[in-house]
């Protein structure tokens, strides 16, 4: 799902070597009624108390899972 929901992403600009990609990761979100949940998860990610799905994916495979 989360393939379908960039496959049509397209930037504005040229992007140069180092520079930052971001988005506007409340777009991911199907339901409105999940967005509180959401909100606090992308806190804690930025805080550092909870991991994203990234990394949680590269943290299994750097494990063997």
């Amino acid at each position: 799902m989360r393939q379908l929901l960039t496959t049509g992403d397209k930037t504005t600009k040229d992007i140069k070597k180092g520079e930052e990609i971001l988005c506007n990761y409340l777009e991911f979100v199907g339901n409105s009624s999940d967005w509180e949940e959401e909100i606090n998860n992308l806190r804690g990610q930025c805080d550092g108390s909870k991991m994203g799905v990234i990394t949680e994916v590269e943290t299994e495979l750097g494990s063997g899972k």
